[in-house]
C-alpha cells in the first residue's frame, strides 16, 4: 500500500560527503493521519535528489503512531547512512549521529 507523507511537521536536513560538492539529504516527518482501517499511521520520507522512499508506521491512536515512527525512522536513517551512502552523511560535524538515536549500534 502507497502512503502519502501529508502534512510535514518536522524535517531535518542531513549533509551528505560527496564528490565533488555536498548534497543535502532531507528527512521529513509527516502528520499522523487516520487510515481506512480505522487505525491510524504517521509516514516520513527520506529525500536525496530526485529519489524519495517513504515508509509509514501504524498504532491504534495518533500518538502510539507516532512513537513508533520515530524509533523506525531513527534505525531507518542509521541503516541508509550504513548501506546506501557507506556512512558519509552527517548533521553538524562527521560522525555524529545524525541526532537520531542509534538503537540498533551496541557501541
Amino acid at each position: 500500500m502507497k502512503h502519502e507523507l501529508g502534512r510535514v511537521i518536522a524535517e531535518r536536513a542531513l549533509i551528505l560527503e560527496s564528490d565533488p560538492p555536498i548534497e543535502k539529504v532531507l528527512v521529513r516527518l509527516g502528520e499522523p493521519q487516520a487510515s481506512p482501517e480505522g487505525d491510524f499511521y504517521c509516514a516520513f520520507e527520506i529525500v536525496r535528489g530526485a529519489d524519495k522512499e517513504c515508509q509509514a508506521i501504524y498504532g491504534v491512536d495518533p500518538f502510539q503512531a507516532l512513537q513508533l515512527s520515530l524509533r523506525h525512522l531513527a534505525s531507518f536513517v542509521h541503516r541508509y547512512n550504513r548501506t546506501q551512502v557507506n556512512g558519509r552523511l552527517y548533521w553538524f560535524k562527521r560522525g555524529d549521529d545524525l541526532g537520531f538515536p542509534d538503537e540498533t549500534n551496541s557501541n
